[in-house]
């Protein structure tokens, strides 16, 4: 072999010609110093090379591992292991298949145990021929932790949510059952107050008593009527954008959860409103929940879009599901309307009430097939400024 022939071939892989005789030992250097376990095996399943890490991880010295038969060797390592089937499987497939590239996990007994990473592929010579085999070994245990208490707490958050969508709807029922029975009030005191004149004509004692009654009768209704009056809003200069990526920031599991995926997008200098911000953070999560909830499939898109017009905000939640008939559309705000089998149809009227709480207005732009926009308009606060 001539010296031009020797550089080609050390720069195939990448070594200085002028530190060939350094190979060796810079590849031993390499061997010990990776968080991998090393193992290169002939065809004949003899182990060649071992590293210090494969040591630590299986607790078979390296000088060990190459000079002991293989079966020997494998038996050791078949003691370590929590599943022998799946261990000795892929050896199996990856000594009758020479060129054979797979990886899968492997689990060490222990406490706590021990999750490898095993790789395995062929090693090839300059002809493309396999003459070995390479394995490595890669300790995840950490991220494989950390990967179970995020879906463990992804699970959690989810079941939370859950039971607090499910509370806010029945108490959103309960809010439009009170509103039903003040309307059933009102009218009874009405009707009372009529009533209650002609029985002033009666003679008495009769029309003493009934008159008595009829004001204890009164006084109920009053006080129903008394208990309807909407709790005072808490407002105060709230910036939308910077409250859409709050609530964005809120639904980002329940998002995850249907592979949807959400994003926020603002447009410059959007004044701020005069809301309650608790209120309006509300409507936000009810409509997100809804367009995620009507994208069945996995890769869905929903987007939290910030503008301003001439006084007011505007807040589109558009999302790409499979959007609704106009028949729906146009009724989707009415009280105990709803197309889902377990609902009770209150959140979107909620919505519109509390839009309309704060001076402004909810409308739905729907195409069956097309996915879905929810428009929300609020009054802009006249002060100069704002943010994007």
């Amino acid at each position: 072999m001539n010296g031009d022939s020797v550089k080609t071939e050390y720069e195939e892989v990448g070594i200085n010609p002028a530190y060939a005789s350094l190979e060796r030992e810079l590849l031993r250097a390499l061997l010990q110093a990776t968080d991998y376990g090393v193992l290169v095996s002939g065809l004949d399943r003899q182990d060649i090379i071992a590293n210090r890490k494969l040591t630590q991880l299986f607790g078979l010295s390296a000088a060990q591992v190459v000079q002991m038969d293989p079966d020997s060797v494998r038996d050791w390592a078949v003691s370590r292991v929590s599943d022998r089937d799946q261990f000795l499987g892929l050896l199996e497939r990856a000594y009758l298949d020479p060129y054979l590239t797979a990886t899968d996990e492997v689990e060490l007994k222990g406490s706590p145990p021990i999750i490898l990473r095993r790789y395995t592929c062929p090693i090839t010579g300059r002809t493309g021929q396999a003459v070995a085999r390479l394995w490595t070994f890669l300790d995840v245990t950490e991220s494989k932790m950390m990967q179970r208490n995020f879906q463990d707490e992804l699970h959690e958050t989810t079941a939370e949510l859950n039971i607090a969508q499910h509370r806010m709807v029945e108490l959103e029922k309960l809010s439009t059952a009170g509103l039903i029975a003040v309307g059933i009030a009102h009218d009874i005191r009405n009707i009372l107050s009529a009533m209650k004149l002609a029985i002033a004509g009666l003679p008495e004692p009769a029309g003493i008593v009934l008159i008595d009654h009829f004001d204890r009768f009164t006084a109920l209704t009053q006080r129903l009527l008394a208990s309807s009056s909407p709790a005072l809003l808490e407002t105060r200069p709230v910036s939308l954008p910077q409250l859409c990526r709050n609530v964005a920031a809120l639904m980002k599991v329940q998002a995850e959860l249907y592979d949807v995926e959400l994003t926020v997008k603002c447009a410059p200098n959007v004044p701020h409103v005069l809301v309650d911000a608790g209120r309006i953070e509300q409507m936000l999560v009810n409509l997100c929940l809804n367009s995620i909830q009507a994208m069945d499939g996995p890769g869905g898109k929903l987007q939290l879009g910030i503008s301003g017009l001439p006084g007011l905000v505007v807040i589109d939640v558009q999302d790409t599901g499979g959007g609704m008939e106009q028949e729906i559309a146009s009724r989707i705000f009415e009280p105990f309307f709803t197309t889902k089998s377990n609902g009770f149809g209150l959140g979107l009227y909620n919505c519109r009430r509390i839009a309309r709480e704060h001076g402004g207005e909810i409308t739905v732009q729907s195409e069956h097939g097309h996915g879905t926009t929810f428009t929300v308009v609020l009054p802009a606060m006249t002060e100069p400024g704002g943010d994007g």
